[in-house]
């Protein structure tokens, strides 16, 4: 069964949509580690030898919530507005 929205935490929905567009990650650049735990605990990812990654239930819920936007877009506006910063 797959979690709902409501059922996790912001956290755990931050490195979610990390997991998706990051892909494996290390402990050492997890946004998260409580969050990644929650994601695990839910069957969401998984997380061995260090890295932690989707597991096929992890990535249909990131694509239904279409979570790479929602980790994209802020990461894009901050790149912008520090090149406009820069170029001023």
């Amino acid at each position: 069964m797959i979690a709902s929205k409501l059922e996790l935490s912001p956290c755990a929905v931050s490195v979610l949509g990390q997991l998706f567009v990051e892909g494996p990650t290390s402990d050492d650049n997890i946004t998260s580690k409580a969050g990644r735990c929650d994601l695990v605990s839910a069957g969401l990812a998984f997380h061995e030898a260090g890295l932690s990654s989707l597991t096929p239930d992890g990535v249909r819920m990131a694509r239904e919530w279409d979570l790479c936007f929602a980790v994209c877009a802020p990461r894009s506006a901050l790149v912008l507005e520090s090149a406009n910063k820069h170029a001023s």
